[in-house]
C-alpha cells in the first residue's frame, strides 16, 4: 500500500481535528482506515507509516487465515463424503442449502444470503475447530486472579491459551478427532461454555475481522460448490498431517479435484 493513498484519504477526511475527538467517542461503525486516521489525528506520533503498517498487518492476517480455512474446508468436504445430515451426504447437504437460496432468494441481499447459510456456517466453525489458523494466544494479566482451586495468577504475568488443545478437548467435543459439523448445531453450542471456541478470540480483544472472515469464506465456498463437486485422493486426514509456521498448514497440501456440476 502506497503512502500517497493514505495521504489522499487523510486530506479528504473532514473534522479530524475537532476538539471532541477522543478515544471514547470513536465511531466503531466506520472503516478501519477511518479509525486509524482518526487515531493519527489524536496522537501525532501515529503517523502515515505506522497507519500503513497496521493496515498491511490486518490485510495479511485476514488473507492468510481465510485462505487456509477455505482450503481445509474444501479438503474436509472432499474427504468426508460419507458424513450424512438426515440421510443427506455432507457435501450434497451444503450444496442444496446454497442452491436453495440462490435459486429462490426472495429478494435477499448478498449479506442476507450468507447469514442464511446455517449448515455451511457449522462446517466452517468445525473447520476452524480442527484447523484453527491461530493455535495459541496470550494476554497480560492486569490484576490478580484467584482460580477455583485457590491458585493465584499474579498481576503482570503473561498467560498463554492453547486454542488447539481446547479445540480437541473430549470434555467439550464428542469424538474431537472426527470432522463433524454437528459439534456446532444449536443444542451442542448451548451445552458448552461460550469461551470454549476461541479461534476468533473472545471479548474486547477478539478478532476485529471475524464477521468479515465468515462472510468471505461463505461467499467463496458458495461459489465453488454451486459450480463444482469436490473430491480427493486422500482417504483420511489426521493431526500427523499438520505442520506449523506462521499458521497451521497441511504437510501434504490440498489435493482437491474440481468436477463441474
Amino acid at each position: 500500500m502506497r503512502l500517497s493513498i493514505l495521504k489522499d484519504k487523510i486530506n479528504n477526511n473532514q473534522g479530524l481535528q475537532d476538539e471532541n475527538n477522543t478515544i471514547d467517542n470513536v465511531d466503531t461503525s466506520k472503516a478501519v482506515i477511518d479509525l486509524l486516521i482518526k487515531k493519527g489525528a489524536m496522537e501525532p506520533d501515529f503517523n502515515e507509516t505506522r497507519m500503513r503498517d497496521e493496515l498491511l498487518q490486518i490485510i495479511a492476517a485476514g488473507v492468510e487465515t481465510t485462505a487456509l480455512t477455505v482450503s481445509f474446508l474444501m479438503l474436509m468436504l472432499a474427504i468426508n463424503q460419507d458424513i450424512q445430515f438426515y440421510f443427506t451426504p455432507l457435501q450434497q447437504k451444503v450444496h442444496e442449502e446454497i442452491t436453495s437460496l440462490t435459486i429462490d432468494c426472495n429478494g435477499l441481499s448478498e449479506n442476507d444470503l450468507t447469514n442464511h447459510l446455517r449448515y455451511l456456517e457449522q462446517c466452517i466453525k468445525e473447520t476452524l475447530r480442527m484447523f484453527s489458523p491461530v493455535i495459541v494466544t496470550s494476554r497480560r494479566i492486569n490484576k490478580e486472579i484467584i482460580l477455583k482451586d485457590n491458585k493465584i495468577i499474579p498481576a503482570g504475568m503473561f498467560v498463554a491459551t492453547f486454542i488447539h488443545l481446547s479445540n480437541y478437548d473430549p470434555d467439550l467435543y464428542e469424538n474431537p478427532q472426527k470432522f463433524d459439523p454437528e459439534h456446532f448445531n444449536d443444542q451442542a453450542v448451548q451445552k458448552r461454555n461460550k469461551n470454549s471456541q476461541l479461534s476468533f478470540g473472545y471479548g474486547p480483544r477478539s478478532c476485529i475481522g471475524a464477521k468479515y472472515a465468515m462472510m468471505s469464506i461463505k461467499t467463496q465456498i458458495a461459489y465453488i460448490l454451486r459450480n463444482y463437486h469436490l473430491s480427493t485422493s486422500i482417504k483420511e486426514f489426521t493431526k500427523e498431517h499438520l505442520t506449523m509456521d506462521l499458521s497451521i498448514r497441511s504437510k501434504v497440501g490440498y489435493p482437491i479435484k474440481f468436477t463441474s456440476r
